[in-house]
């Protein structure tokens, strides 16, 4: 029996080695990277619901959006987004165009290597433009900042 075991032992330890050796160069010593996400960009359109103020940095806006069912998560999933109230930063001379009400398109981008998200250009739409704020069952609170 002691023999046996002895045999088993050492077969064992070789066994343990060959698959160390085989395995061990792709395992050992090497993170695992993520590929660099590329900024993926979105045209929405919405209602300003809070304007800029200009006691703070005079760019942000509140605007209530359509959902985004393309919108993709840091993992590279589409996800969507449902509609919601989110800030966005534009600038403060487009900022001062805007006021609550005002029915708005804009394209903004977002980087999950940062994270950060920025608007590329918003520009006003005509009064009384449809918007569509049914949830459509997408995942909200994907705030893309």
């Amino acid at each position: 029996m002691q023999a046996e075991m002895g045999r088993f032992h050492r077969w064992g330890w070789l066994l343990l080695a060959a698959i160390g050796l085989v395995m061990g160069p792709g395992c050992h010593g090497k993170k695992a990277s993520r590929v660099p996400s590329q900024a993926k960009s979105y045209t929405v359109r919405g209602e300003v619901v809070r304007g800029a103020k200009p006691e703070e940095s005079g760019r942000e806006i509140l605007v209530q959006h359509e959902a985004i069912e393309d919108f993709v998560d840091r993992d590279g999933r589409v996800v969507g987004m449902a509609t919601m109230i989110m800030p966005f930063e534009v600038e403060p001379s487009e900022a001062k165009k805007l006021a609550v009400g005002d029915i708005v398109e804009l394209r903004f981008s977002v980087d999950w290597d940062r994270p950060s998200y920025r608007v590329e250009w918003v520009q006003k739409l005509p009064a009384g433009t449809p918007l569509d704020f049914a949830a459509r069952g997408l995942a909200g609170g994907h705030a893309a900042h």
